[in-house]
């Protein structure tokens, strides 16, 4: 549910609280949020129990609801989810779009009614937490030019609320250093990425006996 909380994890007045608290004592809160996927309620029935583990180019006309539940509003229309299956080929586009990560299901983000929806909640959840910033997971299975400017909404939504250094921190799974510097151009997009090019470099000296020099620069 994108718009309320969990009830067994509490409520929002009292995440506000402990946010209160830590800023009471100099403590910056970053929340972890996900704008690329939720939980499995959907997927691909087709001719065995295999397809939904495939990818379907093409989408597939066995999509639907697993049982009963279904996912809160907005996202509670099979319209508002990829159709595609599971993603096989991690660096393959679109297919790193349109896919889901394996018990998920991935959210149309490349449709109006989500994106809006996805800007909504997260500008909601700083309102109602006055946390400090966002860590966003998975911001390489959306479209580009979309999560740039869902980043700058919400970094303009945050500054509306006196927050003008509200920190948005991705994680972009990828080894290449261009790809990861497209993402944060500060201001704009995002202010920082998990910089995983660095874990090679650590592989290589600490594991693979490389030269040390390799940590300079």
């Amino acid at each position: 549910d994108f718009i309320n909380v969990d009830p067994a994890q509490g409520t929002f007045q009292e995440l506000k609280d402990l946010i209160d608290a830590c800023h009471d004592r100099g403590i910056y809160v970053i929340l972890d949020v996900v704008i690329n996927h939720t939980a499995d309620l959907n997927g691909l029935f087709g001719n065995n129990t295999d397809d939904d583990n495939g990818y379907w180019a093409n989408g597939n006309n066995s999509f639907g609801w697993w049982g009963d539940r279904r996912h809160p509003f907005p996202f509670n229309q099979l319209s508002h989810f990829h159709n595609n299956g599971t993603i096989n080929n991690w660096d393959t586009w679109p297919e790193y779009l349109y896919g889901q990560f394996k018990g998920t299901d991935d959210l149309r983000t490349d449709g109006p009614h989500v994106t809006y929806w996805i800007t909504e909640a997260f500008k909601n959840l700083i309102d109602a937490t006055d946390c400090d910033g966002f860590r966003v997971d998975a911001i390489k299975h959306v479209e580009f030019i979309w999560v740039i400017k869902w980043a700058d909404d919400i970094r303009k939504h945050a500054a509306s609320r006196g927050k003008n250094d509200f920190l948005l921190f991705g994680e972009y799974f990828t080894y290449d250093n261009n790809t990861l510097a497209s993402h944060v151009k500060d201001p704009g997009s995002f202010n920082s990425a998990l910089f995983f090019p660095m874990s090679q470099t650590i592989k290589n000296v600490f594991i693979d006996g490389q030269g040390s020099g390799q940590l300079t620069g």
